[in-house]
């Protein structure tokens, strides 16, 4: 049964490395929620950003990860679509500037 992301859930990467945990969940008001649909064999999470402390690789910074990487959810953790040496050049360190908008909202 797929889950849905949720705060303090490890994040990994492609081959289940952890990059951090989920801090907070940023997802449009008027969006899809977060629960996944199988689109093209790929599970599809709605608009959002998954705010995550980056603190388990050492890079010691915030990433923003969009729900577009994320691949599933489940007991593991949260999957997403790259390895964790090429997150560094994703600039995900960078705050959406849609997240301070007023349809945004964090969970």
């Amino acid at each position: 049964m797929e889950q849905s992301p949720a705060p303090q859930q490890r994040v990994v990467d492609l081959d289940g490395v952890e990059i951090g945990a989920v801090d907070r969940i940023y997802l449009e008001a008027e969006g899809e929620t977060l629960r996944s649909e199988p689109v093209g064999g790929e599970a599809r999470f709605g608009i959002g950003y998954l705010q995550v402390g980056a603190r388990v690789t050492g890079l010691g910074r915030t990433l923003y990860i969009p729900f577009s990487q994320i691949t599933a959810v489940d007991a593991q953790g949260v999957h997403i679509n790259v390895h964790k040496d090429a997150v560094e050049n994703r600039d995900w360190d960078l705050r959406p500037p849609v997240l301070d908008e007023p349809q945004w909202q964090g969970a």
